[in-house]
């Protein structure tokens, strides 16, 4: 074969391999926003309805969760993200899904319906669990404190058994957060 037979058949298969890389791509982020939306419609109506001071609250002391929710959404959504992609590939996939197909809204309360917490997951399970109530009726510095253990639930909630330092860490990461309150 000749030199330029071989280069234009090694151009048309990179071109291939491109555009099916493309065609993946936009498959598994149309999955994952698609998980996303059935996630926020069958979460429990506090989760999915999160009080307004939890949005602010995002904000604030969460910023954007946009890391968190791409690492989240592949293991949510396991059967929907295309089982070839690898883990940092799905994560790419769905962190495009959330940049490109979900509202700065849609994207808190998707954040409050994954916050894990005390065994399970959802800012209305968190609240109940640390509190004894919904997450409606708690303050700023009990919502904050959602945010701690959200961030780290093995050693953070209260009604775990976590060593001095662990609760120190979080008495630390909790001032820290109460500093960026609102109104603080």
């Amino acid at each position: 074969m000749k030199k330029s037979t071989v280069i234009k058949v090694l151009g048309a298969i990179l071109l291939a391999a491109a555009l099916l890389a493309a065609a993946s791509a936009m498959s598994a982020a149309q999955s994952y926003s698609k998980c996303a939306s059935r996630i926020i419609s069958s979460a429990p109506p506090t989760d999915s309805q999160p009080p307004d001071m939890f949005r602010d609250l995002s904000r604030n002391l969460w910023g954007s969760r946009d890391v968190f929710l791409a690492r989240r959404l592949p293991e949510e959504c396991q059967s929907e993200g295309g089982g070839v992609l690898s883990r940092l590939g799905s994560q790419l996939f769905a962190g495009m899904a959330i940049k490109r197909g979900l509202s700065v809204e849609e994207r808190q309360t998707i954040a409050g319906i994954l916050i894990p917490a005390h065994g399970g997951r959802g800012l209305t399970h968190s609240a109940q669990t640390e509190w004894g109530r919904p997450p409606a009726s708690l303050s700023e510095e009990e919502m904050a404190w959602l945010f701690v253990v959200g961030q780290n639930p093995e050693n953070c909630s209260k009604k775990g058994t976590a060593s001095e330092a662990d609760r120190r860490a979080c008495e630390d990461l909790y001032k820290s957060l109460l500093t960026r309150l609102p109104g603080a």
